[in-house]
């Protein structure tokens, strides 16, 4: 999750981690910028294609850069979602990386599971899902009263 892939302090930061591990792929999520200014990080990041969902207004975005070695064979989008099938070089092995930027809205997270859940079919038994889920598995990963408020609001509510 890089919280605006534009700004002068991000693109500084990914470079040097794609420096020091030489991934052949790499997803930003929570990007805030369209197409365009990604490809100018693309281009500084130093990878040979990209894929793109903007984000609506000024929330989301997601970007999958990857390297002309690697074998893309397919790449599907949705709001949240960057499918990308793969084909491991010398082999036949073929494998979906997804790549989510989930709602921070319930409702909304709630419905793009369902959606998920039925795409399963398409990608089969060879599959990763990886990204932002914008959930906590326990109150421990939230820092703050922030965090605290929301489970006690959430078990108001069931009141």
């Amino acid at each position: 999750n890089c919280r605006g892939a534009g700004s002068p302090l991000t693109v500084p930061q990914i470079e040097e981690s794609v420096k020091l591990h030489s991934p052949e792929l790499i997803f930003l999520s929570e990007t805030k910028n369209k197409e365009e200014i990604m490809n100018r990080v693309r281009l500084k990041l130093r990878y040979d294609r990209m894929v793109v969902v903007d984000p609506i207004g000024i929330a989301g975005g997601m970007a999958v850069m990857w390297r002309i070695d690697l074998k893309v064979c397919k790449v599907l989008c949705t709001d949240f979602t960057i499918e990308v099938l793969l084909e491991k070089t010398g082999a036949r092995d073929r494998w979906w990386l997804i790549c989510l930027y989930a709602s921070s809205e319930d409702l909304l997270r709630e419905k793009q599971w369902r959606i998920i859940e039925n795409r399963m079919s398409v990608w089969g038994q060879n599959w990763v899902l990886a990204g932002d889920m914008n959930d906590i598995l326990s109150n421990e990963e939230k820092w703050g009263v922030i965090g605290g408020l929301r489970v006690v609001f959430k078990f108001l509510g069931t009141l």
